[in-house]
């Protein structure tokens, strides 16, 4: 009986043992797998580039974005037509600095007008529908660059795409407060609606008319009290002209594409 006790209790110790040098393994795996991932991205690019040349990635954007006429980050139906006409092989040939690579490897071409339309434009026509479909893999009529990508690129790895796209994709600066400008034709809009609310001719727009012309734009009274108290910097309760710019270059600048006419409305 003992002896068999005894036998419990090391069988015991040694589960416990092996469980204990289990965990040590798992967080020793989760360690390497941490530093091997801050290390990873860089050699996984440099693969990737070996596998996928880099420069062909960002020649490929290029004639994406030649075909994407209106810079809408996709290119519809008529882009891509229109593209094909003006890229299309027997065309007369653009200056060296002009010439560029198309979608179907064609070379160095300029548009021609609808009344040139030959058989062999009604080929590229027919063409151009069977490659669009082909590349328009979502069905949504228009054709992004990722999509462009795994037509070229179809053993490429997710990861391996989202690489690619890092190479060819814009940085933006950020834009600040300080350094947004009104145009002429914002200032001249901004002076144009001061006048209008400042009915009684004083120069200034006090609180109540500049409530009176918030209320008829839509805005209570508490969201337009904050907004004359930002206004009236030097708090006299009274916005000149000056102010009243500020707070329209505030405000276009944070509405991003807002206009003077969708913020406020006529009196």
């Amino acid at each position: 009986m003992a002896i068999q006790k005894q036998r419990s209790v090391e069988r015991h110790i040694a589960q416990a043992s092996e469980r204990r040098q289990s965990r040590i393994h798992q967080r020793e795996a989760a360690r390497l797998a941490a530093l091997e991932s801050q290390v990873c991205p860089a050699k996984e690019e440099r693969r990737t580039a070996a596998k996928f040349p880099k420069r062909d990635v960002v020649m490929l954007k290029q004639i994406f974005d030649m075909y994407d006429a209106d810079g809408s980050g996709s290119i519809d139906r008529t882009e891509f037509l229109r593209g094909l006409h003006k890229f299309s092989p027997g065309a007369p040939a653009a200056s060296a600095s002009g010439s560029h690579k198309n979608l179907l490897g064609a070379a160095e071409a300029q548009e021609r007008s609808a009344a040139e339309i030959t058989s062999n434009e009604k080929v590229v026509v027919d063409l151009a529908e069977s490659l669009f479909c082909a590349m328009d893999k979502n069905k949504d009529g228009s054709v992004e660059f990722v999509e462009l990508l795994k037509l070229f690129y179809p053993t490429a790895t997710r990861a391996e795409v989202r690489i690619m796209l890092g190479w060819v994709e814009k940085r933006r600066t950020a834009k600040s407060l300080d350094n947004f400008r009104l145009s002429d034709e914002q200032r001249r809009q901004a002076q144009a609606m001061f006048a209008m609310y400042d009915k009684d001719r004083s120069g200034t727009i006090d609180a109540a008319e500049f409530r009176e012309a918030m209320q008829r734009c839509g805005f209570n009274s508490e969201e337009t009290d904050a907004m004359f108290a930002e206004a009236d910097v030097d708090g006299n309760g009274d916005m000149d002209l000056e102010e009243f710019t500020e707070l329209m270059r505030t405000a276009l600048f944070h509405g991003g594409n807002l206009t003077f006419s969708m913020i406020y409305s006529p009196i």
